[in-house]
């Protein structure tokens, strides 16, 4: 019998060694886990503190934009009513807010583009339907008459496209290296398009989508963007292909390459 309550006690004392063990092993690992919690919240904070940060992200916000531009007007369904830019350009100038303040992995952020001024011009070759036809008309017709009364030379002034717009869109910025940094986005422009063809303006309202990717260093950035969109144009050089309306469905498609600055 004594030998029994020897060994029940030599068991009790066993077994409370091993919970006072297992309760100091848990309350290392939970300081341990703890102190670990603290350094990546601090080194979080240096992060959001440190000049990298500032320059990567609370700068360079801004951004302006200047491109060279191959552009198309298309009348679908009409053959021969296809314009090819001979030259076109573009200029926009805008601004991103980002959506949270701490990137992903230190590196990514998502944000809006707001872009408050878009401009795109293109002069256009002749289309295969409108070549050789007489441009001496329109509301410009004076000016080419005057010119040509004056010279004794005939003046085309050719076919054009000015568009102006806004533009808005997610964006996602990724930031791998120091001051590189790598954005891809995509816009919904509404925009206001005009056409000068055969000497006769016209115009339309126009729901452009852009798409584009820019890698920046510091200040300087190289992108490229495609853009399309399609209007009804109250153009009478196009009444040949409108509407009873009088209004041509159009079809604009273009591709810029562009330097931009970020500030």
């Amino acid at each position: 019998m004594k030998v029994s309550t020897k060994l029940a006690g030599v068991l009790l004392a066993f077994l409370a060694c091993g919970t006072l063990s297992a309760q100091e092993v848990n309350g290392e690992d939970a300081t341990v886990a703890a102190a670990t919690e603290t350094a990546v919240e601090e080194k979080a904070d240096d992060f959001l503190d440190s000049d990298r940060y500032n320059a990567v992200w609370n700068k360079r916000r801004k951004y302006m934009n200047i491109g060279f531009v191959k552009q198309t007007l298309n009348a679908s369904g009409y053959e021969g009513y296809k314009w090819n830019s001979d030259i076109a350009v573009q200029f926009s100038s805008g601004r991103t807010w980002y959506l949270h303040k701490k990137p992903l992995a230190n590196m990514i952020k998502f944000g809006i583009d707001a872009t408050f001024l878009n401009i795109f011009y293109a002069k256009y070759g002749a289309a295969p339907a409108m070549e050789g036809v007489d441009n001496g008309g329109g509301m410009f017709g004076d000016l080419g008459g005057m010119y040509e009364d004056m010279t004794g030379d005939d003046i085309d002034l050719g076919d054009h496209q000015i568009d102006l717009g806004v533009s808005v869109g997610p964006s996602v910025t990724i930031n791998p290296v120091q001051h590189l940094k790598v954005s891809a986005y995509f816009r919904y422009s509404p925009t206001y398009s005009m056409l000068l063809m055969q000497e006769e303006f016209g115009g339309s309202f126009v729901s452009y989508f852009n798409y584009g990717l820019s890698v920046a260093w510091h200040v300087i950035s190289v992108g490229v963007e495609g853009r399309f969109g399609t209007g009804k144009y109250n153009q009478p050089a196009l009444l040949e292909i409108s509407d009873i309306n009088d209004k041509a469905k159009l079809k604009t498609s273009a591709v810029s390459f562009y330097v931009g600055f970020r500030f």
